[in-house]
């Protein structure tokens, strides 16, 4: 028993790497009267324990949208969307080699 507390213990300390996408705008109109326009998406980080998404995802998606409350402003704001946990390290490609195969792919017509 001891080591199955020991081992959960350990587990609590390991962080999971949660992306947030968010839907970014702008105020194109004044404090009184605003105007926003969406601009696009911006993604945010935050490390997690993973089981606090497993057993409480309502109330951790209550708490991002709090964040990005005091993220936000009267000239931008940014409104969840999704999460993803991320259970692995992130693998990069080659750009070059993209740029190499993309280039084949636009001689092929």
């Amino acid at each position: 028993m001891l080591i199955f507390v020991l081992s959960k213990s350990i587990n609590h300390m390991s962080k999971t790497l949660v992306h947030i996408t968010t839907q970014y705008s702008e105020n194109y109109g004044t404090f009184e009267n605003p105007h926003w326009k969406f601009k696009g998406e911006k993604i945010f980080s935050l490390y997690v324990d993973a089981d606090d998404f497993m057993y409480g995802e309502k109330q951790c998606v209550k708490a991002i949208d709090t964040l990005l409350d005091k993220q936000s402003n009267t000239k931008c704001r940014y409104e969840y969307c999704s999460h993803e946990l991320i259970f692995s390290d992130i693998t990069a490609l080659d750009t070059n080699l993209f740029e190499q195969e993309l280039e084949k792919e636009y001689a092929k017509g």
